[in-house]
């Protein structure tokens, strides 16, 4: 993580423990309204439902490992969400499309939720993307994603065989 990055906005993971170890560098950290700092070779863990976020206040860059249980689609999640952000498409690069938002919200809800998002605003997403859909907005994009879906799994297991 460069100087003064950060990973999304402060949110919460419904269902998954976050479980952070800083390699190099320092990472700063709220968690449930208290500010900590941690240096190379410590850790900490952020139960489930518990709101955090994450940023370097240091002027060198930051390497960490983050591990999260259950790991559900996270990986997905953030090779979409980061792959769109690079792209100048999707948050942390300003709201983006609420098409794109949309779909992003129903798609990975277990995995993440911003903090100081209203019910009714996550409600209205969720009624927005079913049309998000058929507009072509998408969870993931094979440009973005390493996962195989099922059919690349069935191709692949044919070629294998013939």
């Amino acid at each position: 993580m460069a100087p003064g990055g950060t990973v999304g906005p402060p949110h919460v993971h419904p269902v998954q423990e976050s479980h952070f170890l800083v390699i190099s560098g320092r990472a700063s950290f709220r968690v449930a309204g208290n500010d900590l700092e941690l240096g190379a070779d410590e850790q900490l863990t952020v139960p489930p439902r518990t709101p955090h976020y994450l940023w370097n206040s240091g002027d060198v860059e930051t390497h960490l490992i983050v591990e999260f249980r259950p790991g559900l689609l996270k990986q997905e999640f953030f090779e979409t969400t980061f792959g769109l952000a690079r792209d100048g498409m999707s948050y942390p690069h300003g709201m983006g499309n609420i098409f794109q938002r949309a779909v992003l919200t129903v798609a990975y809800g277990k995995e993440t939720r911003p903090l100081g998002q209203s019910q009714v605003s996550r409600l209205g997403l969720m009624v927005l993307a079913p049309l998000a859909w058929l507009l072509g907005y998408r969870a993931h994009y094979p440009r973005y994603c390493t996962r195989l879906d099922r059919g690349s799994l069935i191709a692949q297991a044919e070629q294998q065989v013939s």
